[in-house]
């Protein structure tokens, strides 16, 4: 882990925001049962979402709005729409992660309906592990003992 994975990772067992109980079992010298806490798929993320199914979400109803903003020069998601377009036409994944905001603001302006916002976000959600919530690598006993623990 790099020195700014392993700051994440010490702050998240000292602070414990989801009560979990790390400092407990780590006091109790069970570091082996924090691993699971924090390396179980018992959380979900937004991923990316393939053009094919990002492509098919949109069929379903948006396409002709987004391409209408797209085409638009006062519309104040234009760029967006347009960016979105160009990502779909060239067969390109569309980062969730990075871009919900954006969609955030689709529904501000009309060009989709908050159930299709829904919906987007819904394809784009994925199991993890609360690691890779706080976006940490799989953790071992190694960076436990790295991090301080």
């Amino acid at each position: 882990m790099t020195p700014e994975q392993l700051t994440a990772l010490a702050s998240e067992i000292n602070n414990d925001p989801l009560a979990l109980g790390y400092k407990a079992l780590l006091t109790a010298g069970e570091w082996q049962a924090v691993l699971p806490l924090l390396n179980e798929l018992n959380y979900t993320t937004l991923g990316p979402v393939s053009a094919a199914t990002a492509e098919a979400w949109a069929a379903a109803g948006p396409y002709a709005a987004i391409v209408a903003n797209a085409s638009n020069s006062t519309s104040p998601v234009q760029s967006s729409c347009l960016a979105v377009q160009v990502a779909l036409a060239g067969n390109n994944q569309i980062n969730l992660p990075g871009l919900q905001p954006l969609f955030s603001a689709w529904v501000t302006a009309g060009v989709i309906t908050q159930a299709q916002h829904d919906a987007l976000i819904a394809l784009g959600t994925v199991p993890a592990s609360r690691a890779t919530v706080l976006g940490l690598p799989v953790v071992g006993g190694s960076d436990l003992a790295q991090a301080g623990f």
